[in-house]
């Protein structure tokens, strides 16, 4: 149904994300060892790769192009699957849709010229429901 395409994690508030090639993904939590992981339902951040090419083509200088970055990147997964709700095993781990999109900054240069931006919603929160281990090339499969 499609692909682990990307891995990254950022240990620290100040650090660069890394690409890794495999993740422990915790129950409830997220990515261990990842700054951004906590309780909550924005435990993971996946976008798929068409739409991070889009967002990346697009030369406009979009205020969160290049500070909001996915946990996991996935390839060859229809849209429909991501939707709010929707479990899908990734790997070892089970993890739910839980929010569609992400919140637009006013102060955005896109934003005030009132066009279009498709990184609001490529972006979509997971929670992990069952701990397990993610790998680039892993299968994603909807539940």
């Amino acid at each position: 149904m499609g692909t682990v395409s990307a891995i990254f994690i950022k240990t620290d508030k100040d650090s660069l994300r890394k690409e890794i090639t495999e993740g422990e993904f915790k129950e409830n939590h997220g990515l261990v060892g990842d700054f951004n992981s906590a309780e909550g339902p924005r435990q993971v951040c996946l976008m798929r790769k068409e739409d991070r090419t889009l967002v990346e083509a697009d030369e406009r200088n979009g205020l969160c192009f290049p500070r909001f970055l996915e946990t996991v990147q996935v390839e060859g997964v229809p849209p429909e699957l991501l939707n709010k709700d929707n479990w899908l095993r990734i790997g070892d781990a089970i993890l739910k849709v839980t929010v569609v999109g992400k919140k637009c900054w006013p102060e955005c240069e896109i934003i005030q010229s009132k066009s279009v931006c498709a990184l609001p919603k490529a972006a979509r929160f997971l929670a992990v429901l069952e701990s397990g281990v993610i790998r680039v090339g892993d299968e994603v499969t909807p539940l």
